[in-house]
């Protein structure tokens, strides 16, 4: 563990630098800068020391630290007919930002903006060929047309 002794030298600051209003002039302040300079020229063993431990042990750590891999998944419940168990599979799906409690079915409201979230949903369905005037052409195509 290092000690810092940070006492600094006061004749090299006279008092006739300063002024009563508690603000610093120009000469005061490159000397101070300079008298930090000397400090740290003085202690630069130290400080390489510093350097070299924590590059070693930044090193370390992230060598030996396990990769850790984030997903995020989006799903829609549907409405059965009976509404047996409705009350708990509905609090599920709102945890989940689904809102199932209209009987408006999978594709409606909140549930067919949660599809559109999912960019392996919106991929697979813009690069589905499909058939227009006997040609058969991807969606993404006839959206960019359109």
């Amino acid at each position: 563990m290092f000690i810092i002794n940070l006492k600094m030298n006061s004749e090299i600051q006279p008092s006739s630098y300063r002024d009563n209003t508690g603000e610093i002039s120009l000469k005061e302040l490159l000397l101070k800068a300079k008298q930090w300079w000397l400090y740290l020229k003085s202690k630069w063993i130290a400080i390489a020391l510093a350097g070299v431990i924590g590059c070693i042990g930044g090193f370390m750590y992230a060598k030996t630290k396990k990769v850790v891999y984030t997903a995020t998944t989006t799903f829609v419940l549907e409405e059965e007919n009976g509404n047996s168990g409705m009350g708990s599979l509905a609090g599920l799906a709102s945890m989940a930002g689904v809102d199932i409690e209209n009987g408006g079915g999978i594709f409606q409201g909140e549930n067919i903006i949660e599809l559109y979230k999912s960019r392996r949903m919106v991929t697979q369905t813009l690069l589905t060929p499909v058939q227009l005037e006997g040609k058969s052409i991807l969606l993404i195509d006839r959206y960019i047309d359109f």
